[in-house]
């Protein structure tokens, strides 16, 4: 009870390289599914922005010099 038999080691093999193609296939799935979520937000929000975003009619230089007015 409790011990089984040993697994042969071309077994063992096959095991290891299933486990790590299932990994790899769900690492490349996720990896995925972020990319797609991304794309979608970075869509969303540029499209957001172009439609709301009011454009810049008016343009000046601005300077920044102050004259000192009192003692300075």
């Amino acid at each position: 009870v409790g011990w089984t038999k040993p697994v042969p080691l071309w077994d063992a093999v096959a095991i290891a390289i299933l486990e790590a193609r299932r990994r790899l296939l769900q690492g490349f799935t996720i990896f995925s599914i972020v990319l797609l979520l991304l794309s979608v937000a970075a869509f969303l929000y540029g499209s957001f922005y172009y439609s709301y975003m009011p454009r810049a009619a008016f343009s000046t230089p601005v300077h920044y010099y102050y004259r000192c007015v009192h003692h300075c």
